[in-house]
């Protein structure tokens, strides 16, 4: 299958090489023994075992002040096992609230303060048509990350007439236990979950799930697995036929994370299975590794502000966060739904034979893959966010056509756009400004 020449991308000079440090970072943890050390954290299981309907029930929707005509509505999915999930939605002015809202309610409003007025004047007003949004997105975060991360896009798409879900994925966010890894069983399980309940609200809707880092791993696992009743099928195309989601239409990978241990030097993969093993209670940071998520100060800040942001890292965490690589990569070949795959040239979280390992399973008759020469990990939000962010915009609408920024030239043959394309620029900022901050993998 055709993949984007390894030659094309265009690094900026200077940027580093992180396999050595990350590397070190791993042997580290073989190094710290020592007293204190919790035991292996057993997963999150449900409270009981009756099983729920997947759901996103919201709050009520006030107008989001950061953008007008953008309504912002807190909520819960309701998983699979009956645990709500934290969620956010960012939904288009004139949104219903919830699944029942009779048209003519004013979103946000609640029932007790619209029949507070004129009963009869209102009896007498035509109730105005509400108009649905052109397409609807559930949106998985990174590791580390919470559903904040999408707040700058979901706003963007939300007044283009998107409507935006986002839910903080188990051990993140505002859920009990944050940093404790729940298994990569239990996070696949809430993603269908999230794309069934995305489908029964918006039926009618074109609808799409986006993944950025781990959440692009989780997504690929989620889509490109069989459910666990076709697990036993043989063949390639039993496990299409059974993989992929017929509740989406497509689904945007950002920076998926994908360095699964296949792609990893066997120093790297043997110290994580020591470690695990020895101490999968040991507490690590990223500190002092000189990596560079984004070259947009202000998402730097934001992060090592954000209390909800985790900044450091059980091991058993790390090699959790590796299985949902191993999955996703591995699922990537049964994929069927339609994707949309972006990556940075200055990533420096995750490795270019990863890359390469991915875009090597992706058939190009029916995916796209976008590169930005100026892009880092956090694409959405780096300072080249909004170039990203249009693109993911137009794809949604059709999902055939070039992007706009010319991004997917190369994968699709044509010569590279690097030179073309309207790219933010400016020099990156010191890895000074990283120090202490948690990547959101």
């Amino acid at each position: 299958m055709a993949a984007v020449a390894p030659g094309a991308r265009t690094r900026r000079p200077g940027v580093k090489r992180v396999r050595a440090a990350t590397t070190v970072a791993f042997l580290a943890c073989t190094l710290s023994i020592g007293p204190g050390c919790a035991a292996r954290a057993p997963a999150l299981m449900p409270e009981d075992d009756s099983p729920a309907t997947p759901a996103l029930a919201l709050g009520p929707a006030v107008p989001d002040p950061e953008v007008e005509g953008v309504l912002r509505a807190a909520g819960a999915l309701i998983a699979a096992d009956g645990r709500p999930l934290p969620l956010t939605a960012w939904l288009p002015a004139g949104s219903p609230t919830t699944p029942d809202e009779a048209p003519g309610e004013t979103p946000g409003v609640p029932v007790d303060e619209r029949e507070a007025g004129n009963a009869d004047s209102a009896a007498d007003t035509p109730a105005p048509e509400q108009a649905g949004p052109s397409a609807a997105i559930v949106a998985l975060h990174g590791f580390n990350d919470y559903s904040a991360a999408f707040a700058a896009a979901a706003r963007d798409w939300a007044a283009d007439g998107v409507a935006v879900y986002a839910y903080d994925q188990r051990g993140f966010g505002a859920n009990p236990n944050p940093g404790r890894w729940p298994g990569v069983d239990a996070l696949v399980a809430d993603a269908r979950a999230a794309m069934a309940a995305l489908a029964a609200r918006h039926p009618d809707t074109p609808r799409y799930a986006l993944g950025e880092s781990m959440g692009g791993a989780i997504l690929l696992a989620a889509l490109g697995e069989a459910p666990a009743a076709a697990a036993g099928s043989d063949g390639a195309v039993a496990r299409r036929e059974a993989a992929g989601s017929p509740a989406i239409d497509g689904a945007v990978l950002v920076a998926p994370a994908v360095w699964a241990r296949e792609t990893m030097p066997a120093v790297q993969r043997a110290a994580l299975w020591l470690a695990d093993r020895l101490v999968p209670g040991l507490v690590l940071s990223g500190e002092g590794l000189g990596i560079e998520p984004t070259d947009n100060p202000e998402t730097l800040r934001a992060l090592w502000e954000d209390p909800l942001v985790i900044k450091r890292n059980r091991v058993d965490a790390l090699a959790g966060v590796v299985d949902a690589m191993d999955r996703g990569l591995a699922a990537a070949d049964d994929v069927a739904t339609p994707l949309l795959v972006l990556y940075g040239d200055q990533e420096e979280v995750i490795p270019d034979p990863a890359v390469d390992a991915l875009e090597a399973r992706l058939d190009p008759g029916r995916h796209t893959v976008g590169r930005y020469p100026e892009g880092y990990h956090m694409l959405l939000r780096d300072l080249n966010g909004p170039t990203v962010r249009a693109d993911i915009r137009a794809w949604l609408d059709d999902p055939d056509a070039p992007l706009p920024s010319g991004a997917d030239a190369a994968w699709h043959g044509a010569p590279s756009s690097s030179e073309a394309s309207p790219m933010a620029s400016g020099e990156a900022p010191s890895a000074a400004e990283a120090e202490g901050v948690g990547t959101a993998r």
